[in-house]
């Protein structure tokens, strides 16, 4: 069974865009893409979040000690 491309996306719902005289408010809106970065994959953010623990604990660290 094959998975909707559109379920590995982050698509925002007519109502998180503010668009109220929709009808169906929690449908997701109709993505144009034009020159951008397309829609954001929702692995982005694990994987930017694995990055960011990554700095913050591993780069940049030094061992300190005597230097001679």
């Amino acid at each position: 069974m094959s998975v909707p491309l559109s379920n590995e996306f982050s698509i925002p719902t007519h109502r998180q865009i503010g668009a109220t005289d929709h009808p169906d408010k929690d449908s997701p809106c109709t993505y144009l893409c034009g020159n951008s970065l397309g829609p954001l994959s929702k692995r982005s953010n694990t994987l930017v979040q694995e990055e960011l623990n990554a700095w913050s604990t591993q780069y940049g660290l030094c061992r300190l000690g005597t230097l001679e």
